[in-house]
């Protein structure tokens, strides 16, 4: 299924820490693969070597004015019901980190480096960190193990609970999934619009890892609506369409 990821130069910390790091320069970005090359939505922001206002809001770059204290960021307002905004540094979208169970490391660096592409972080001899979209997945050894995923009906399909992966641009989606083909990966859903017309329409695409693991790549139709409040219950038609689906796969794991 492909070779190992490509380490990067420059990883630092501890397993659990924060999100993984390429190197420097042109010897970092060459490092990077699929996932790592992918624009993801809602991309961080801001960060050391950026521009920032002055107190009459033109822009300047940074480091003038050394001599003055930099400005702290403004507390996040409560959002909705007083719910807080968990954010990264200076507000940015704050990198997720994720941990899951793999039953061998070697297969694991050959799915997720040499399949999928993502950049390799820090590792030891029982778990890996991966650069998943600039998110951080670490990959740990449990020996024996083999995961058992429940469905659930959505838009007509039968969808693998649980599952993780990341929102991507639309073009990014379609390149991912042709790499995620040629690299003999088995969908669970093929590649397909779903929620058509709605403010939740996106492609998407499931598949499981060598353990049983399920991932869904996406692409929002429209970006801004990742977070969009509405009901999008299926219609009675669907849903039952759905259901069957999802009855049939469970009938046939049993057997």
């Amino acid at each position: 299924m492909g070779g190992r990821g490509a380490p990067r130069a420059g990883a630092r910390g501890a397993a659990g820490g924060g999100p993984a790091r390429g190197g420097g320069g042109a010897a970092g970005r060459g490092a990077r693969g699929a996932c790592g090359a992918y624009r993801v939505l809602y991309r961080r922001r801001g960060g050391a070597g950026g521009a920032r206002r002055g107190r009459g809001g033109a822009r300047r770059p940074a480091g003038a004015g050394a001599a003055a204290p930099a400005e702290a960021p403004p507390a996040a307002a409560p959002g909705e019901g007083g719910r807080a905004q968990l954010r990264g540094a200076g507000g940015a979208l704050a990198p997720f980190h994720l941990a899951i169970p793999v039953a061998d490391i070697a297969e694991a660096r050959a799915f997720y480096g040499g399949v999928l592409g993502c950049p390799e972080g820090r590792s030891a001899p029982r778990w890996v960190d991966w650069d998943l979209g600039g998110h951080q997945l670490v990959t740990h050894k449990v020996d024996g193990y083999n995961a058992a995923t429940s469905l659930n009906a959505v838009d007509g399909d039968a969808v693998p609970v649980p599952h993780f992966g990341i929102a991507m641009a639309t073009g990014d989606f379609h390149d991912f999934a042709e790499r995620c083909r040629a690299g003999g990966v088995d969908f669970v859903i093929e590649p397909r619009l779903r929620f058509k017309g709605q403010p939740g329409e996106q492609w998407t695409t499931f598949f499981r890892d060598p353990f049983g693991n399920c991932l869904e790549f996406k692409a929002m139709a429209h970006p801004e609506n990742l977070f969009v409040k509405y009901n999008a219950a299926d219609d009675a038609a669907t849903q039952a369409a759905g259901e069957a689906k999802v009855a049939s796969r469970t009938m046939s794991a049993e057997e």
